[in-house]
């Protein structure tokens, strides 16, 4: 279980990574709500699920996942 959870952890890292790269984006005033949806679903939802297959579902990963959603 320990190890689902490290691959998870690793994960959320490397997408906070790629979204504090993009910061530039999210600042823009030139590019609408929709397009910043959309790369933030392309970019950083599946950097923060890749591999997510291989996981056990569990309540505290889910609710990991909530949180980095709530925070960005």
């Amino acid at each position: 279980m320990e190890m689902i959870e490290a691959d998870f952890n690793t994960q959320l890292a490397k997408a906070v990574v790629v979204f504090q790269r993009l910061d530039n984006v999210w600042q823009s005033s030139t590019l609408s709500l929709k397009i910043k949806l959309d790369l933030y679903t392309s970019l950083i939802v599946s950097t923060a699920i890749y591999a997510s297959e291989t996981w056990k579902s569990t309540a505290r990963i889910c609710q990991q996942l909530d949180v980095f959603h709530q925070r960005n």
